[in-house]
């Protein structure tokens, strides 16, 4: 529960405020139970998970402990989440999840802690800055270095799709095999759950992400940035059989790139995912594929929402209309729920 606190004069509600605030940090967020949340205040609500938890809130936890076994290099798995609290005040929430998590060789338990920032509500931008088992110390906060290069354009920026198939033996792209699959289905798995369950906010209580079909993965060999380590681009082909959740449009594609900052101790992911949909013409079945729209003469951007936004001219020996009349898109955002095999009960 939440106490709000009104009818104070301003400066009471003022010093109401600071003295939350000072509780609030002395925990870093993790622990807010009985604090009341005075007016104005970017409070904390608290959420205890007894046996149930939101899918959401499992991914999320998941993603901490990655970004802990990654930088770490430790192998930490998640038993249960105990409880999380959540920001106030925006669609786009921060949330600090305290869970149990195992270590396999050696079958000992601990409390883990992690906070995980959405940067845009409805799309895959994710900012992780604290991982750590209950006990440890951590500042989130920017290191002002120069050898550390500021990473704000790539939170605000997608990935963009090579000009060439990913999916294709290439010097740009390396696709993994099935056994290196195998040995990777872990973090692999939880990009492609994360990049769907973001767009899918609306339905993911009811509807399931396990069901993901992983086909092909690809990863981008040639991209590197200066003063990021664990920079990564990761093109996936996958399968997505909830009718309620993408209608006919089962064959997809998702890319997600991640960057851990160690300047700023930010593990961020940002991608998206869209359909690959068919449609008949005159002459030919044609298949959209994203990496075919790059061309020497135009460049056409896929989003997630609409479909393509125009970057370059289009020549004028072929109008627009007649371009985007051999395609078709569609916005997860219109579809209607229909009831399907991948609803769960809650």
């Amino acid at each position: 529960m939440v106490a709000f606190l009104s009818g104070y004069p301003r400066k009471e509600v003022d010093r109401l405020r600071r003295s939350y605030m000072k509780e609030v940090n002395k925990s870093e967020g993790f622990d807010v139970s009985g604090l009341p949340v005075p007016d104005s205040a970017p409070g904390l609500t608290e959420h205890i998970c007894n046996d149930t938890c939101s899918p959401l809130i499992l991914l999320y936890a998941k993603l901490g402990l990655h970004r802990y076994n990654l930088v770490q290099g430790k192998n930490l798995q998640p038993s249960s989440v105990k409880k999380y609290n959540k920001s106030m005040g925006s669609v786009n929430s921060s949330y600090y999840i305290t869970l149990v998590a195992i270590d396999p060789a050696t079958q000992l338990l601990q409390t883990f802690q992690t906070r995980v920032n959405e940067l845009r509500y409805g799309e895959l931008v994710l900012e992780c800055c604290t991982a750590r088992p209950l006990g440890e110390t951590h500042i989130c906060g920017i290191k002002k270095s120069s050898d550390h290069k500021p990473v704000e354009d790539l939170l605000h920026t997608f990935p963009e799709w090579p000009p060439k198939n990913p999916f294709k033996k290439s010097k740009r792209c390396y696709v993994l095999k099935k056994s290196e699959l195998r040995e990777n289905d872990d973090w692999i798995r939880l990009y492609l759950e994360l990049a769907v369950a973001a767009s899918n906010r609306d339905t993911l209580e009811n509807h399931l992400v396990s069901n993901l079909k992983i086909v092909k993965v690809a990863i981008d060999t040639t991209s590197t940035q200066e003063g990021l380590d664990l920079f990564a681009i990761v093109y996936i082909r996958y399968k997505d059989s909830c009718e309620a959740r993408v209608g006919k449009d089962v064959d997809r594609v998702a890319v997600v790139r991640r960057f851990f900052n160690e300047g700023m101790g930010s593990f961020s992911l940002v991608g998206q995912n869209l359909g690959i949909i068919q449609k008949k013409s005159n002459k030919q079945l044609l298949r959209f594929k994203p990496w075919l729209l790059y061309t020497p003469r135009w460049r056409l951007k896929a989003y997630r929402h609409s479909g393509l936004t125009l970057s370059r001219r289009v020549p004028k020996t072929r109008s627009m209309e007649f371009f985007l009349s051999q395609f078709t898109f569609r916005d997860d955002f219109t579809k209607k729920g229909k009831e399907s095999e991948c609803e769960t009960v809650l």
